[in-house]
């Protein structure tokens, strides 16, 4: 399943989504969701060992004037031709 969390981790139920993550599971956080990547939240260890891998959308990331070197090292940075492959590849697809 493909996990997509669009708000930031203050509005969206950050413990149901950690407690709903398999090792099957990808995650990518766009929008305002792209604050979940920044280094140091506490948050971050727990969605490392719950999910196979962990995106962050770059155009977000920049529009939110937020640098990659910011970012934690678990979420990998694609683009929107990167976003559409993986939508593609997970037929199930939850939006937090």
């Amino acid at each position: 399943m493909l996990h997509i969390l669009i708000n930031t981790p203050f509005k969206s139920d950050i413990r149901l989504l950690i407690k709903s993550l398999t090792k099957r599971d990808d995650l990518i956080v766009i929008q305002d969701g792209v604050i979940f990547s920044i280094k140091q939240n506490i948050f971050l260890k727990k969605v490392f060992l719950n999910t196979r891998k962990n995106y962050v959308l770059l155009n977000d990331l920049i529009i939110r004037g937020i640098n990659i070197t910011d970012i934690s090292k678990i979420f990998i940075p694609i683009n929107y031709q990167g976003f559409v492959k993986l939508t593609e590849h997970h037929k199930n697809q939850l939006i937090w």
